[in-house]
């Protein structure tokens, strides 16, 4: 017989809650203090999802990647039409367009930052590509993690990330903190 957890219910309502004040101000010393305390609330979510995904099959693993790829496509279509509609009503289309450079693709693509493509709307789209960056990770190296200890996988992401969290380059803690979380998902 399977038991679930059903503590982790609770801390998924408590994250919850945490993520969407986040993006707005709880009032007075209570809301500053609970903005600084919420930010418990991402990181939580990146483990949670390695916890469930932990020692399901390939398949499975397949299809939430699927999933995540679709919502996230459906994501940045949506903020990239608010973004153009904004640019167009503002006359700024075309000073964006002569703007735009491979920095912005490279910023998109690998450190998940999507904001100087379609705009600062597009900030929490981040989340979505990291999971997605995640499952896909999990998927190349899935025999490999599958042969290791999870301490031993654990260890050595964390170790990558450490040394990849010392190189200063721009946007780049977003992408290792993919790195940091992943570990936590075995």
């Amino acid at each position: 017989m399977k038991t679930e957890n059903t503590t982790l219910h609770a801390f998924k309502a408590l994250a919850c809650f945490s993520i969407v004040s986040l993006h707005f101000l709880l009032p007075g010393q209570f809301g500053v203090f609970y903005q600084i305390v919420a930010r418990f609330a991402v990181p939580f979510f990146m483990m949670l999802s390695g916890y469930f995904s932990f020692n399901i099959s390939r398949d499975k693993v397949k299809y939430r990647l699927k999933q995540m790829l679709l919502l996230t496509a459906a994501s940045l279509l949506f903020y990239t039409i608010v973004h153009f509609v904004n640019l167009v009503l503002t006359r700024e289309l075309t000073e964006k367009m002569a703007a735009i450079n491979l920095s912005d693709f490279a910023d998109f693509f690998l450190f998940n930052s999507p904001r100087d493509l379609i705009g600062s709307a597009a900030t929490p789209t981040w989340y979505l590509l990291a999971i997605s960056y995640i499952y896909t990770l999990y998927l190349v190296f899935y025999k490999h993690f599958h042969r290791l200890t999870s301490f031993g996988v654990s260890l050595f992401l964390l170790v990558l990330a450490f040394v990849l969290s010392s190189i200063q380059i721009a946007n780049f803690t977003i992408a290792t903190s993919c790195l940091w979380v992943f570990p936590f998902s075995f």
